[in-house]
């Protein structure tokens, strides 16, 4: 049976799912409700063209070239009829949100369900409403848009969510759906799952890789034409050339956005710094501590191949779409080490050390915005450091002048 955790304000008793709620709402809105921006002018073409046959119908890129989201301009059909004037697009991007949201808490619940979730969860809420989920080469979890995307990574959280549960055809199933509106995530998701399965090698792991690959590796056939066909063209070379170098550069080019790596291992180091050993060995935590090490190895790994030594087959998988995941459980062991130090500062004496680390630590999320998150974000986290460096200075004062009053007045 689930354990309920609720927020004390006062005599105020407030219940995790509506705190829950609320946040995944703010989190949902601070994306707003957009239509035909951004991304909308290319993913949203063969969809209008579907409610709308008469026109783009001499449109090239609608009508000539082959389109990799295919399932996803149904959806696009769909949402039209709903609303032709384009308010659906912006509900539909809002419930999406807020529901990957709601599955970061469930995550963050089943792996820390003894140890306060909800705060946690409230500390991780933070970084992403700081950081907008975004990471190396243009990668996001949340967008501005209703996308692609927006639908893989909702069924990518949602998939973790119940492998960690070791259910592993329904993890897998919703890792399949996800993949078949965003081959990307699909062909990311196959590998990263299998290592995991393979690295635990647990008795009946042939077993559990089947249940947990197979729905994705039957939507993979689905697609294997499109993929087989714009590899074997005679002009491939040449197309992944104007695509990745000339279109976008800033996804598929790693030497282009280099700066972009100080932060993202700066969150890495954070984890490890703060949280690493406060993980256990029980079952669950450890399942987590593999999948993060895996996770941070394929990012790794590809970032070498396409910066030391370029590969543009590597280049062209683009690996960084599993930066940002990589970041939010980096950002969730980084908050279960702040609560368990915060827990434990007062507990022991509080010296000299606490303030260095605290100073290491406001060092490392001063980098990771200096040099990601833009001029704009830095207000946000000098507030942040001042008002950390205030409580812990303050602790530090109050420890103080308490145990010099017990000594002088010999309180028992």
């Amino acid at each position: 049976m689930a354990t309920k955790h609720y927020l004390h304000i006062g005599s105020i008793q407030i219940s995790s799912t509506v705190i829950v709620l609320f946040v995944s709402f703010v989190i949902a809105l601070q994306h707003g409700f957009n239509y035909g921006m951004w991304n909308h002018n290319t993913y949203l073409l063969q969809g209008f063209h579907l409610f709308e046959p008469d026109l783009l119908v001499r449109d090239w890129l609608t009508n000539e070239t082959t389109h990799y989201h295919p399932f996803f301009s149904w959806i696009v059909y769909c949402l039209y009829l709903l609303t032709p004037n384009g308010w659906s697009f912006g509900i539909a991007n809002f419930v999406t949100i807020a529901l990957s949201v709601f599955y970061i808490y469930k995550i963050i619940n089943i792996i820390f369900k003894e140890s306060q979730p909800l705060l946690i969860f409230l500390i991780t809420s933070s970084f992403i409403v700081a950081t907008e989920t975004f990471s190396l080469g243009g990668s996001y979890i949340f967008s501005l848009t209703f996308q692609p995307s927006t639908i893989a990574s909702l069924t990518f959280l949602a998939g973790f969510y119940y492998f960690l549960k070791n259910r592993f055809l329904l993890s897998g199933v919703i890792l399949a759906i996800g993949g078949l509106f965003h081959v990307n995530f699909l062909i990311l998701g196959i590998p990263l799952y299998g290592a995991f399965h393979i690295y635990k090698r647990e008795k009946s792991y042939i077993k559990n890789i089947v249940l947990q690959l197979m729905p994705s590796l039957l939507v993979l056939l689905f697609h294997l034409p499109i993929i087989i066909a714009s590899s074997l063209s005679p002009d491939a070379s040449t197309a992944r050339v104007i695509f990745q170098e000339i279109h976008a550069p800033q996804h598929y080019l790693p030497n282009t956005y280099l700066n972009e790596f100080l932060p993202f291992y700066s969150w890495h180091i954070f984890a490890f710094m703060l949280g690493w050993k406060y993980l256990e060995t029980n079952n669950i935590m450890h399942t987590v501590k593999i999948y993060f090490i895996i996770q941070l190895s394929f990012i790794t790994i590809a970032s070498i191949f396409t910066t030391i030594i370029f590969i543009p087959s590597v280049s062209q998988l683009y690996v960084w779409r599993l930066a940002p995941f990589s970041i939010l459980l980096a950002q969730i062991i980084g908050g279960y080490g702040i609560l368990r130090k915060l827990g434990t500062a007062y507990k022991n004496k509080l010296d000299i050390k606490h303030i260095l680390l605290f100073f290491v630590y406001s060092g490392l999320i001063y980098l990771i915005w200096n040099n990601h998150y833009g001029w704009f974000k830095q207000v946000t986290v000098r507030s942040l450091i001042y008002i950390g460096l205030v409580v812990v200075l303050s602790g530090f004062i109050k420890k103080c002048y308490v145990m010099s009053a017990v000594k002088r007045f010999n309180f028992k």
